[in-house]
Formats: structure tokens, sequence, C-alpha cells
């Protein structure tokens, strides 16, 4: 007896199969997970204030400016006389702090392929495509990353005043290019801005190619 044929099945959902953007990671997940890092920079970062504290740290003109337009600005705020004096041999520490720190912090993520924060969500870098990327690619998506921390750290170098401030004049710039460029991963790709320069994604480690 002849099987009588069936027709092609009609369920929309059979035979459906995620394509490499479902398969990324999006904005919200990312967004915890940079909160983690946050968490995590500012644990690496005080310890830094404190240990450059007890140093001898180069303060170039540049250098000594950028700490009277911050005190000027502190005072500003009507802060107590006393307080203020013991704000004062804080700020240099905490200025070279709040640059090493994060290039300290995201070396990690260059070395390792994720961040303390993408590593407890359970999350890495890889290739647009899903697969392994090598290191060089890794370290190349996270000098994007940090290249306002980069230019601010070669702004504190003895330097001619007038290049210190066109250095960190460009590091502001950056800075925004960056910080607008993670809201690229809100679209259908999931990439932010180093991400589509870079050619990576982020994936969930449970993910496999």
């Amino acid at each position: 007896m002849n099987e009588i044929p069936q027709p092609p099945s009609t369920n929309p959902f059979g035979s459906y199969q995620p394509t490499i953007e479902d398969r990324r990671v999006g904005f919200g997940t990312r967004l915890g997970a940079w909160l983690l890092d946050l968490i995590g920079l500012w644990l690496l970062t005080i310890p830094l204030a404190i240990i450059f504290r007890s140093m001898d740290l180069p303060q170039t003109d540049f250098l000594r400016e950028s700490l009277q337009e911050m005190f000027q600005g502190l005072k500003q705020y009507g802060l107590p006389r006393e307080l203020l004096k013991d704000i004062v041999p804080l700020m240099l520490p905490m200025l070279y702090a709040g640059i090493v720190g994060p290039l300290l912090y995201w070396a990690l993520e260059a070395f390792s392929g994720a961040s303390p924060g993408k590593r407890l969500l359970k999350l890495y870098i890889a290739r647009e495509d899903g697969a392994s990327a090598e290191p060089s690619i890794i370290a190349m998506r996270t000098i994007i990353k940090t290249s306002e921390s980069i230019l601010k750290l070669i702004a504190i170098f003895p330097v001619a005043d007038v290049v210190a401030r066109g250095i960190t004049s460009a590091a502001s710039l950056v800075e925004i290019a960056i910080v607008i460029g993670c809201f690229l991963a809100l679209s259908a790709k999931k990439q932010a801005l180093h991400d589509v320069i870079a050619h990576t994604a982020v994936f969930r480690t449970e993910e496999t190619f």
C-alpha cells in the first residue's frame, strides 16, 4: 500500500534557526556588566590613589592648572575650608588613579576576552560571526574602548602646554563618541561602536559555534 504524501509543514517555528544577531548579547545585559565593572573599577582606583599619594608624582604646568581649576570648582560648591584642606592632597593622586586605573582594569578584558563584570554575567567577546577572537583583535577593541584614557595619560607627560590641552580636548571628544557609540548596541546588530570597528560582538558563554 502506497503511503499518502504529506504536505509541507506549515509550522512557522519548526525550522527556525536563530541568526547570529539573535545570539549576540544586547544593550541591557551589557549595561549590567558595565555597572559591575564600574564597581570593580572603583575598588581598583581607590587603592591606586592611596599608593600614588605616597609617591612623588610629577606635576607639569598643565596639571597644576588643571588642579587649580578643580580646586576652584570645589570652592564654588561651598565646601568647608577644613574639608578642602583634606581634599587638596588627594586631588593629584586621584587624577593619576583616574587615568591609570581604567587602563589597568580594562587590560584584564584585553588579555582574557572578558572583563570581571562580563565574567560574572557569563559573557565573552568573540568575532562578530561568533568565532573565537584572536588576542590581537580583543586588544585592538580594548584600545579603541579606552582611547580616551590613553590620550589623557599622554597629556600628563611633560609636553608643551598647548599640546597637552589639545590632547585633552581630543580625549573629551573621543569619550563622547565612545559613550554615544555604546548605544549602537540597541540596534539589531547589537554591536557598540568599538565592536563595529574591531568586528567583534559579545556572546553568552553557553553559546556554541
